[in-house]
């Protein structure tokens, strides 16, 4: 809830839970050294397990990469609560696990395109979002991912008859 999440980091200026797709972030703000942190939870519910599951890429027009449609629609609902609350003169970081890895990954992307600045962000258990052309296109965002040899999440989705339309997915 808000409440714990404020009491536990106290430099949170936003958390929302956003509804239509059962998705929470949370903002941070540290002033002093500008920066924001974006941190996005994972897979929680079923209507995210129905979210990683919509694998099928889609083009996505304000990117020109085609991208993983579930996440991508995800960022964007994210993207347009989030910024508001985002201050120009700041770095923004981004963090996430599982779900929350890949649509940071995407708003990392929205982020760097309306010409904010990105700090090195790290990633947990990221799956795959987008094929080779959006992988060489954004290769130069600040990101790292960490990923246990044991996790399955960062090898999906799976390869498809459909990867022959547009290219697999890769990392």
């Amino acid at each position: 809830c808000a409440s714990d999440i404020q009491k536990k980091y106290p430099n949170t200026v936003h958390v929302s839970s956003l509804e239509t797709i059962d998705v929470q972030y949370f903002l941070e703000t540290f002033s002093s050294e500008k920066v924001q942190v974006v941190s996005v939870r994972g897979t929680a519910n079923l209507k995210n397990v129905e979210e990683d599951a919509e694998y099928l890429q889609s083009k996505n027009p304000n990117l020109d990469i085609y991208v993983h449609k579930g996440f991508d629609s995800d960022a964007a609902i994210v993207y347009e609560d989030l910024k508001p609350h985002l201050l120009t003169d700041h770095q923004i970081k981004l963090t996430g696990h599982s779900l929350g890895a890949a649509i940071s990954t995407i708003l990392m992307m929205y982020l760097y395109e309306q010409g904010f600045s990105i700090a090195r962000s790290i990633n947990f258990g990221q799956p795959k979002v987008t094929n080779s052309h959006g992988v060489k296109k954004y290769s130069f965002l600040p990101l790292t991912r960490v990923a246990d040899n044991n996790d399955l999440v960062p090898m999906v989705p799976p390869i498809t008859l459909f990867d022959s339309i547009h290219g697999c997915y890769e990392h």
